[in-house]
């Protein structure tokens, strides 16, 4: 495989993530397509914690990126539309729990490289392991 190629299964639960420094940012980040080559990524989030002590509105407590038009992202759960609000929305209920001073949002959806297809809906392969 080459940088940014390849297909991820990714299951985050129950972890907690703790940023004293107050110039943090975001807790958890998941990306798929760096690089701007092709990515499959499936993300199945839910009971994370992130206690934030960054004051900028950066710090988020979970941020997707999907980072090239060749890339998928798509998200377990989600139910509906994959527009940014949605995503960020969903997110926020199952996920990215941002507690203390942060000045950012429970989750943070961004589009770059050209990506107009969004994040899509989908069941993730049942993981051996969770992380």
């Amino acid at each position: 495989m080459t940088s940014g190629t390849g297909a991820l299964q990714l299951t985050l639960v129950g972890n907690t993530v703790t940023m004293s420094s107050s110039a943090s940012q975001n807790g958890v980040t998941v990306a798929a397509g760096a690089g701007g080559a092709a990515a499959a990524l499936c993300l199945n989030p839910s009971a994370n914690i992130v206690t934030a002590a960054g004051t900028g509105t950066a710090t988020d407590g979970i941020a997707v990126e999907q980072l090239a038009s060749a890339s998928t992202f798509a998200i377990e759960g989600l139910s509906s539309g994959a527009d940014i609000s949605t995503v960020e929305g969903y997110l926020t209920s199952v996920d990215g729990m941002l507690l203390g001073a942060g000045g950012g949002t429970g989750a943070f959806a961004e589009q770059t490289g050209g990506n107009t297809t969004g994040f899509t809906v989908a069941t993730c392969l049942t993981p051996a392991y969770n992380i």
